[in-house]
């Protein structure tokens, strides 16, 4: 019975929690990607969307709430949601002319900062039609609490064709008891007493523990990149070749990672040099991968986010040099798959009684958030049309971050997309110039190195 008892209970993880508590800030925690699918007039609205539903069907965290578990019974649960119908999440919209890629992100953006309904599971789609070149886009967000990027890539594989795996055999399923809950929160409490046990007699020095973002970081130094937001959001993309960009990043002796996060960093200088503005550096909060979660076959949050000090004003290599040793660092310091349970319930406390929202807009400990997510290498379909470009969503920041940065690898390019307030960002478009001319040099120096 205890076994049984174990199988049906599906816990949210720390991490899980202190997305939940993000998203109660001016702007929802969500992501998701934009399909560009080839579609050559040939769309058949009420099939995609009747495909859709039919796929979201197999993925059960999509058909799953979050529910507060009782007094004494433990974090929160998942359980299936009794009313679930996906075509209530699934709408329409006719692009306006001129149907181009501008006229489709503004669409995007505003499917992206509109706060999930609360009543269903946590995620929208919509199928916008009236592009130009005969073509037709999906537009996919996710509440970040169920996924973060790399969960995000595999919820895609499953949404693609061919598509694969078969709704739930029993759906919905009972929600456990409390007794149940009581008794799973003891036998938890009691491992995670043992596992912190044997973390103080294995403890790392101070210098080589993972600055969780918010804890134990660098001041983030006044700037305009800092200032109160509004709900409202606005999308630029950069795109760059993810080979020519790899192989300048390996003639330096980093990553590709480390490219993006070099070309990130020196338009943000450039951004600020235009306003008149200088920081010694940039702090950002950059998620990675712990050993535990790169690979991964489930949809959850289990990437650790982590306050980096990125170089200031430098030369290309001299910036990504400081920034490859900084991310092996950081790297090598996390040890565990999810944010601190201390750190989620902090957060959760602090979102309950209302003050997260006055908190973000007032912190101190980064000024932007990088996010690269590697995505599928080969071009793929969706209802037998090929994607022809895959953007990625974020919404990122909130509070008092003016600008975000999320980018994807999708065969063979590189996207990068920034997430800005259009209100404190009306220069947005002297970033993405100043981005794409990052990529370009990195790329143009990579035989002088």
């Amino acid at each position: 019975m205890g076994t049984l008892t174990q199988a049906l209970i599906d816990r949210a993880g720390p991490a899980d929690l202190a997305m939940h508590a993000m998203g109660t800030s001016s702007v929802p925690e969500q992501l998701g990607g934009v399909l560009v699918l080839d579609t050559h007039g040939r769309f058949d609205l009420a099939a995609a969307r009747d495909l859709l539903a039919q796929r979201v069907s197999t993925i059960e965290r999509l058909c799953q709430r979050l529910r507060r578990a009782p007094p004494l019974c433990g974090y929160p649960v998942w359980v299936d949601d009794a009313g679930f119908d996906p075509i209530r999440h699934i709408r329409h919209v006719e692009c306006p002319a001129p149907g181009d890629e501008a006229a489709l992100l503004d669409i995007a953006a505003d499917v992206l900062a509109r706060r999930l309904p609360e009543d269903r599971p946590g995620w929208a789609a919509v199928f916008v039609t009236g592009l130009e070149h005969e073509r037709a886009a999906l537009i996919f967000v996710i509440d970040h609490v169920l996924v973060d990027g790399i969960g995000g890539v595999l919820a895609l594989a499953r949404l693609v064709d061919p598509g694969f795996g078969q709704p739930a055999a029993e759906f919905p399923r009972p929600a456990p008891s409390r007794r149940d809950l009581f008794l799973d929160a003891q036998r938890r409490r009691g491992r995670a007493v043992a596992q912190f046990a044997r973390k103080l007699r294995r403890r790392k020095p101070r210098s080589e523990r993972p600055s969780i973002a918010g804890f134990r970081t660098a001041r983030a130094q006044p700037c305009s990149l800092l200032q109160p937001t509004s709900s409202r959001r606005k999308l630029a993309v950069v795109r760059s070749d993810v080979g020519a960009l790899r192989n300048a990043a390996h003639a330096r002796g980093g990553t590709i990672n480390d490219a993006y996060l070099a070309a990130v960093t020196g338009a943000l200088h450039e951004l600020l040099r235009t306003r008149g503005e200088s920081v010694p550096g940039i702090q950002a909060g950059v998620p990675i991968a712990a050993p535990v979660a790169r690979a991964r076959t489930t949809l959850d949050n289990r990437t650790v986010p982590v306050s980096v000090t990125l170089p200031g004003p430098s030369p290309i290599d001299e910036r990504m040099q400081s920034i490859s040793a900084t991310m092996r660092t950081e790297k090598n310091r996390v040890s565990s798959g999810s944010v601190p349970a201390l750190v989620a319930l902090i957060f959760e406390f602090i979102a309950r009684v209302g003050l997260y929202d006055w908190y973000a807009k007032r912190q101190h400990q980064i000024h932007t958030v990088m996010s690269n997510v590697p995505g599928p290498p080969d071009r793929l379909r969706f209802a037998g049309f090929p994607i022809v470009d895959l953007v990625p969503l974020s919404v990122g920041g909130g509070g008092n971050v003016t600008v975000a940065f999320i980018a994807l690898s999708y065969a063979g390019t590189m996207t990068s997309v920034i997430v800005a307030d259009p209100a404190t960002t009306p220069d947005l478009r002297v970033l993405a110039e100043a981005l794409q001319s990052e990529y370009d040099a990195i790329v143009a120096r990579r035989d002088t190195v």
